[in-house]
């Protein structure tokens, strides 16, 4: 996978055209002091059921906070460097009121779950997580992309 992303955004006109609103490197890449090696490029967000047409703002810089309430969506590329044990850890495991769907771009990446369960995901590998608590490594010797869209869930 290329180090760039190039992301397109169309919108549809209230007279019903496509066109183009933006190509471009996203606006909203996120790197975390306390997560070297972590990278978070957020693609697109909505704090809401997504409404069309769409206006022209720019919703990664305008969302609300960094997961989605219930109905609202985060689409973004997470890239984990290798490491001995940090990748996505404070305390190791972590979780979030949302369904995840999530495929394996490039290099390859260890899933852990709370019942010890690890599992080797690489390129074309696709995990759907339903609130889950996990934690995620990078034991490999490439950095490893994965492509994610979050959907806020409420809880019952």
């Amino acid at each position: 996978m290329k180090e760039s992303t190039r992301r397109l955004v169309t919108r549809r006109t209230p007279d019903g055209k496509s066109v183009l609103v933006s190509d471009g490197i996203p606006p909203h890449v996120m790197r975390l002091e306390n997560f070297p090696g972590l990278e978070i490029i957020n693609l697109w967000a909505t704090d809401d059921i997504p409404t069309i047409p769409v206006d022209e703002s720019e919703p990664t810089i305008e969302m609300s906070s960094f997961l989605p309430s219930p109905g609202g969506t985060r689409f973004r590329i997470v890239r984990i460097a290798p490491a001995d044990i940090h990748s996505i850890q404070a305390d190791g495991m972590h979780s979030s009121d949302s369904t995840e769907y999530l495929v394996i771009l490039s290099g390859e990446i260890w899933l852990h779950l709370d019942d010890g369960m690890e599992l080797h995901l690489q390129p074309g590998d696709c995990v759907v997580q339903n609130g889950t608590r996990h934690a995620w490594h990078n034991r490999g010797s490439s950095t490893c992309a994965i492509a994610a869209v979050v959907v806020g869930a409420k809880l019952h």
